[in-house]
């Protein structure tokens, strides 16, 4: 399936380059959720020779980078599922599995319906990003 959204009579209109950005976002999701749940990848970061002062005297870490890291994948991770509950139970699966994986709309409902609640969600995952 192409990705595709309705020009015309869409109150969801992304434009080009957010729509673009938003997908691809949606189709980081199962990593982004692996990653957020890995709890090692703090914890290696502990160590005595982690906190190095930049040329601008500034001090960082690597904890606090994975921290930031994880919280980036959490907000993502955030976005997508709220974005997904305002879609009805019936037209999930078909919605998740058209922008994550293309295939096309399952067979029990109209293509305008899933259209309809596509926009929506991608629409959603924007906002939540703060891409709009």
């Amino acid at each position: 399936m192409k990705d595709y959204q309705r020009k015309k009579n869409n109150p969801y209109y992304l434009q080009h380059a957010v729509y673009m950005k938003t997908l691809w976002t949606i189709r980081e999701y199962p990593l982004a959720c692996e990653r957020a749940s890995d709890k090692l990848g703090l914890s290696g970061a502990i160590q005595s020779d982690n906190i190095k002062v930049q040329s601008s005297g500034d001090i960082s870490s690597r904890t606090e980078r994975i921290a930031e890291k994880r919280e980036q994948d959490m907000t993502l991770v955030r976005a997508v599922e709220n974005s997904l509950a305002i879609v009805p139970e019936e037209y999930q699966r078909g919605v998740w599995e058209s922008v994550l994986e293309r295939k096309r709309f399952p067979d029990d409902a109209h293509r305008n319906t899933y259209s309809h609640w596509r926009s929506r969600f991608i629409y959603g995952v924007a906002k939540g990003m703060g891409y709009i």
